[in-house]
């Protein structure tokens, strides 16, 4: 199991509707959770954790949403997952939170625009929209996923004499019975 976001407690909080966090993600991965640590405004609360993909630096596409988990007005770290899992390729999410009202988001400093904050809204938005507000905060949010390799592509050239895979960081080539290895960086990932 992998990670990424952020994992530390922040020591600050803002209260958001829909608060989604900018990360990388740096390799073909399977999500199966979202980990945040929020602290309901009402006494329970109905929270689930969403993932949109980046569009130049802002939220864009929805990529996937939990089931609503009713968590109590208590700081912690609350796990929400993802059924089925969600197939991600390397590139910047938004990892965050959707609530029926607003939910304390832990966070620390972070860059510009680092944390976008929408108002509540069923069925979510997809796209996400204009957020109502950006913040310099890096939200105590993070996602677990599985790794996957990259997909291996056989492309058949018109001689049907010679092929290229592409796995990870290797391009192999054959042609007439000689096999040809080069290295490649960054790995691609080809559909």
């Amino acid at each position: 199991m992998a990670r990424f976001g952020y994992e530390d407690i922040g020591i600050v909080i803002v209260n958001v509707d829909r608060g989604v966090c900018r990360f990388q993600l740096t390799e073909n991965g399977s999500l199966s959770q979202i980990t945040a640590y929020i602290r309901p405004t009402e006494i329970f609360e109905d929270v689930m954790a969403v993932i949109y993909k980046d569009l130049n630096g802002a939220p864009g596409k929805l990529m996937g949403y939990t089931d609503f988990y009713t968590v109590p007005n208590v700081g912690a770290w609350y796990e929400f997952a993802f059924s089925p899992e969600i197939k991600l390729l390397p590139g910047y999410y938004w990892l965050g939170i959707q609530a029926e009202a607003p939910v304390g988001f832990f966070y620390d400093a972070g860059v510009a625009n680092q944390l976008a904050n929408g108002s509540y809204g069923m069925p979510l938005p997809d796209p996400f929209g204009a957020p109502t507000n950006y913040y310099a905060y890096e939200g105590s949010v993070y996602a677990d996923y599985t790794a996957l390799p990259l997909v291996v592509n056989k492309t058949m050239l018109p001689s049907g004499s010679r092929h290229t895979d592409v796995y990870a960081n290797t391009i192999y080539q054959s042609y007439k019975n000689t096999r040809i290895v080069r290295h490649i960086t960054p790995a691609p990932f080809i559909k």
